[in-house]
């Protein structure tokens, strides 16, 4: 939660102390599953009707999340809710894509690209990263799909 540290300062200027900072690194493929299944399992126990979910729909969520828990969390819940017969498919899982990615995008992202980025020059290079996904990007590369004026990349 990336204000949560300034919330805390806020309330009590010594209030960190009372805090260890653990940074939530990716989970493991094998991570995924244990936790998905583990609150599935859980889930059901509580649940009058089982809900299972196939292999193949379990790693798409491993490939959209990448592992990060947070996303993990989101695409599991986005998907268990649009599931209608109790097995969580594909299907599932890629109609459940947009509604988590915008429930991500507005928790995490949207105040920084709209609020923080004053520039719309910074924002169509963002979109422009955007489209590599995790790969890298070169400035060669940048700098062929932008619109604006080449000053404008060399100034930042």
């Amino acid at each position: 939660m990336p204000d949560i540290r300034n919330v805390l300062i806020r309330s009590h200027g010594s209030s960190l102390r009372l805090f260890e900072e653990l940074e939530l690194v990716p989970l493991s493929a094998d991570d995924v599953r244990n936790v998905y299944s583990a609150r599935l399992e859980e889930a059901n126990k509580k649940n009058s009707e089982s809900v299972k979910i196939t292999n193949s729909a379990l790693d798409l969520i491993i490939t959209y999340s990448e592992g990060y828990p947070h996303f993990v969390q989101q695409f599991g819940y986005s998907s268990y809710a649009i599931d209608k017969d109790n097995l969580i498919d594909e299907k599932d899982v890629q109609d459940a894509v947009i509604p988590a990615v915008n429930l991500i995008g507005n928790r995490y992202y949207k105040d920084m690209y709209f609020n923080k980025i004053k520039e719309n020059s910074y924002r169509e290079v963002l979109k422009i990263m955007s489209e590599k996904w995790n790969e890298w990007i070169s400035k060669q590369e940048i700098r062929s799909h932008f619109k604006g004026k080449n000053t404008v990349l060399i100034m930042h």
